[in-house]
């Protein structure tokens, strides 16, 4: 298939498979799962129906805008922060496609409820916000509401006639930004960790998660900022960053978001269309790269496995949205910049399979291959991987890993205890070197935090790829 057939058929999957109507999204194909219209898993398929109109004006888009409109969320906050934020920016993709004032008033009210209220900006770094009322769950405060609030604030300052209004909100993206740089940036890359905990009178950083969706929205609103206010910094900041996820990649050259399900990397993929549409050849080159790797990470049903390097989702799994939306995205935007190639033949059909029990960190896996791809369950309540933690989900449980003795730069390893949708199978790690040799895994122990728990793992079994 060329990049142009991938990526109708990743429009038609999105709309046969994951959109259920009325501006709901399910969180897997299965009707088992539900179907929402709030929060980063629905915002992750917005942004790729945004992102297909945004390259091609494909009117069976705008026309699903029209249904997203009227069934947007009017909730506001409800204990968390960060939900409001991923609302609003779906409210301004579906204002900018219909140009509908109640987009638009969604966008607002979703906005102003945060910054109007005095329950999340407090604490050590504020203006930073918790990801919790009054800082419960042990004091987090996650970068997912404050680089989506810079995001809103900049777009709304642009689009309100309230000339009062988009002063402020332009001031609030400023100062937002400013702080978010303060707290949030890693201390010698231009990559933006996720989490940070308030302690005592201090803010640490929990060092170096670098989650694909903060990273991508401070792209796109370092953008914003630079077009709003004619200030190039911005723009060079985001462009850094941009430059600087080719450091998240294996040895082939391509993107690795690691963990289970508590990131999407469709904002990412958006962010760099955006570099791309307006001239820069790097992101442009890192999507088509990335596209031609995570075709052949397809489901028969045009789902995607989350690592682009790695194989299709094992059979049986249960792929949920969080996990789809990077390499529907990807396709999406490869459909506009290359869309008469032809992703080449990959593999993964060859690969042995070997059942391994890892189980326990520290521990070591050895292998001779050129590629590796691990998996195992995604707990559901009731499993004894499944430790709730600060908000009821199964969170807690994770391990640090090495790949041939070195320490990776996101250190965010594998984060199997974080399963928003359970799952019997899926590829918890996958990775690719150019050629066959022998390599080595070593799993680490992790200090508990409150967020991700302590240490957990759990691999049923390995694909090796020679």
């Amino acid at each position: 298939m060329t990049f142009s057939a991938l990526a109708d058929d990743a429009v038609a999957t999105i709309m046969q498979r994951w959109y259920a109507g009325g501006s709901r999204f399910r969180g897997c194909p299965s009707p088992r799962c539900g179907a929402v219209n709030s929060d980063w898993g629905a915002g992750s398929m917005v942004d790729i129906l945004y992102e297909r109109w945004l390259l091609t004006h494909d009117v069976r888009v705008a026309a699903t805008f029209a249904q997203i409109v009227a069934g947007e969320p009017r909730s506001t906050l409800h204990g968390f922060s960060d939900v409001p934020m991923w609302d609003a920016v779906a409210a301004i993709r579906a204002y900018d496609v219909m140009h509908d004032r109640r987009a638009l008033g969604n966008a607002e009210r979703q906005y102003r409820s945060l910054v109007s209220s005095t329950h999340f900006a407090t604490g050590p770094c504020s203006p930073i916000d918790y990801q919790l009322r009054d800082g419960r769950g042990g004091g987090l405060k996650t970068l997912e509401t404050d680089a989506n609030r810079i995001l809103v604030a900049v777009l709304l300052s642009q689009r309100t006639a309230d000339p009062v209004a988009a002063r402020a909100d332009l001031a609030d993206a400023r100062a937002t930004y400013a702080a978010v740089r303060a707290n949030f940036l890693d201390a010698q890359l231009p990559l933006y960790t996720v989490y940070l905990f308030a302690r005592g009178r201090r803010c640490a950083q929990l060092r170096r998660q670098f989650f694909a969706s903060v990273n991508g929205r401070m792209i796109e609103a370092g953008l914003a900022l630079a077009a709003a206010t004619h200030r190039q910094h911005y723009a060079n900041e985001a462009r850094a960053t941009a430059h600087a996820v080719s450091l998240l990649a294996n040895e082939r050259g391509v993107f690795t978001d690691l963990q289970a399900q508590n990131d999407i990397v469709a904002p990412l993929v958006l962010a760099m269309v955006e570099l791309a549409r307006g001239g820069d050849a790097n992101a442009s080159a890192w999507i088509v790269r990335n596209a031609m790797a995570a075709a052949h990470a397809r489901s028969p049903d045009g789902s995607y496995a989350r690592f682009f390097d790695g194989p299709p989702p094992p059979r049986g799994a249960t792929v949920s949205v969080y996990e789809t939306n990077g390499g529907l995205a990807l396709m999406v935007a490869a459909g506009a910049l290359g869309p008469n190639r032809r992703p080449a033949l990959t593999g993964w059909e060859h690969a042995s399979v070997r059942a391994v029990s890892i189980a326990t960190a520290p521990s070591v896996f050895r292998f001779t291959g050129s590629g590796i791809a691990l998996v195992g369950p995604l707990p559901g309540r009731g499993s004894p991987l499944c430790h709730r933690l600060t908000v009821g989900d199964c969170e807690g449980g994770h391990v640090h890993l090495r790949i041939d003795g070195h320490a990776m730069i996101d250190e965010i390893g594998i984060w199997q205890g974080k399963a928003l949708v359970a799952s019997p199978a899926t590829v918890l790690f996958a990775w690719r070197w150019p050629v066959s040799g022998p390599h080595e895994l070593a799993f680490d122990p992790v200090p508990v935090n409150a967020k991700q728990g302590g240490t957990e793992i759990a691999v049923a079994w390995a694909l090796v790829l020679r």
